[in-house]
């Protein structure tokens, strides 16, 4: 009994920091705890909360669905006011879920007086708001909210959103989510024509670029064949003129005047074909 006076002490901290002075017991009059369960009274200030908020939210999607969000104050207003509510809410709800919720399940035995059946029923409320809150926030979050302040936002870009900030605006939206389905398809189509452009060009270029590559392997494979015909000349004159050398020495070691002559005359004879090789 004394842990569960001690939670319920610092729970009631707690929910009289958010909510001081106020005149509601932490559990009804009727309720098997008495005054010792914070539950109640959380709950009783998040059901005041999240009303208000859902009146916001129906606010919020009027004004969604007939002004241009860009120019609209209000719009703007509740969207930032419904946005702290929403946040506000979870932030609260997770707090409930810890203190009366998840501390009940780990000291089960600290807090008998609270049978299975007001557990349970303590997790229906948590998850039943939760799932309330959290559609409110996918909905102010969602492609389709998001899909409609851009096109708010090109059609001021694009002048053609003239009305004063204050008037309410009626735009292409109003007439219902088909039109605007309709032009984000058209949107889609349009990129993928474009997208589908961009691969040709592509396509192209790399077609291109193969054909190149296919004639610089031909040109290559030529210049190979070439330097290996311009080598193989080389061997042959190599040998030759080797061949001839050891004449030469041969040759040199006589003193015949004839074969110096025609030493001389065999030298200038191959100087010359050399020169006529090497210009052909």
């Amino acid at each position: 009994m004394c842990a569960a006076r001690r939670f319920s002490s610092q729970a009631f901290n707690i929910a009289s920091k958010k909510k001081a002075m106020d005149p509601r017991p932490l559990i009804a009059a009727s309720g098997p705890v008495g005054g010792q369960d914070p539950f109640y009274a959380f709950k009783g200030e998040l059901d005041d909360r999240l009303n208000q908020a859902s009146g916001k939210f129906q606010k919020w999607k009027q004004l969604l669905e007939t002004t241009n969000t860009a120019t609209s104050r209000e719009f703007k207003s509740i969207n930032r006011s419904l946005c702290r509510d929403v946040d506000g809410i979870i932030r609260e709800l997770n707090e409930l879920e810890r203190i009366a919720i998840k501390t009940v399940e780990k000291q089960r035995n600290k807090f008998a007086y609270i049978d299975d059946a007001e557990l349970g029923n303590r997790k229906k409320y948590v998850s039943a708001t939760r799932y309330k809150v959290r559609q409110m926030k996918e909905t102010m979050s969602g492609p389709q909210t998001s899909g409609k302040i851009e096109q708010d936002k090109r059609l001021i870009l694009l002048g053609r959103d003239k009305k004063p900030r204050g008037e309410a605006q009626v735009n292409p939206y109003q007439s219902g989510n088909k039109d605007f389905l309709q032009r984000q398809s058209e949107d889609t189509k349009r990129v993928f024509q474009e997208q589908d452009q961009v691969l040709d060009v592509l396509e192209g270029g790399v077609g291109n670029l193969n054909n190149m590559a296919i004639d610089i392997g031909k040109e290559l494979d030529e210049q190979n064949r070439l330097l290996n015909e311009f080598g193989e000349d080389v061997d042959e004159f190599n040998t030759r003129f080797g061949a001839l050398g050891i004449g030469m020495q041969k040759l040199l070691k006589t003193n015949n005047n004839c074969y110096l002559a025609m030493i001389c005359f065999l030298s200038i004879t191959f100087g010359i074909m050399l020169f006529v090789y090497v210009q052909g």
